[in-house]
């Protein structure tokens, strides 16, 4: 729940682990903030399944709802505000190597946070790393044929949309408060 890092002299910041692992069933509430890269759960190089985060993204030069490049993510939502040079609402680029090379992955995956920088994309930015993107959506931002679709605030609210759109699990999931409107988003259990 605390805020992580400062935009001075942190060169990396993320709301659970910095890089190479797998994280399973994380949120991150607290904001994340870096004098050049910053994500909500991880940086790079991990397995991301069924995390979330709320909280505001800022990285001078890259900021990611859930991660940074070199990361495979599913089941995972973004909600907090992302700025910085390059933002992707679930993944965003880094030009080191901190982690594993993994092949990019995003899968059932949602952003319904804002983002604002130089270049801009609602799930992944940019798209020379070639990831491998199936059934994502998005409630700002562009969308792409069969792999990044649109979503409004009555999906958002609807526990099936989740459910059977995105394909979470309710063992996983509580979707017993949604009101995107009022902040009240999905939760772990």
């Amino acid at each position: 729940y605390g805020d992580i890092g400062n935009d001075t002299d942190t060169r990396c910041a993320a709301g659970i682990v910095l890089n190479n692992g797998v994280i399973e069933q994380c949120a991150n509430y607290g904001t994340v903030t870096s004098a050049q890269d910053a994500a909500g759960i991880s940086i790079a190089g991990s397995k991301i399944y069924n995390c979330i985060n709320y909280g505001d993204i800022s990285g001078n030069s890259s900021a990611g709802g859930i991660s940074l490049a070199q990361s495979q993510v599913y089941y995972c939502a973004n909600f907090g505000d992302l700025s910085g040079e390059s933002t992707g609402g679930i993944c965003a680029p880094i030009y080191t190597s901190l982690g594993d090379n993994l092949k990019i992955i995003i899968d059932s995956c949602l952003n319904a946070g804002n983002c604002t920088g130089t270049w801009v994309d609602p799930i992944i930015m940019p798209d020379h790393f070639s990831p491998v993107l199936t059934n994502n959506y998005t409630r700002v931002g562009k969308t792409t044929p069969d792999s990044v679709y649109r979503c409004t605030v009555p999906q958002l609210n609807s526990k099936e949309f989740y459910t059977e759109t995105l394909g979470w699990s309710e063992d996983v999931w509580d979707f017993s408060e949604l009101d995107y409107e009022n902040g009240k988003y999905p939760k772990l259990k």
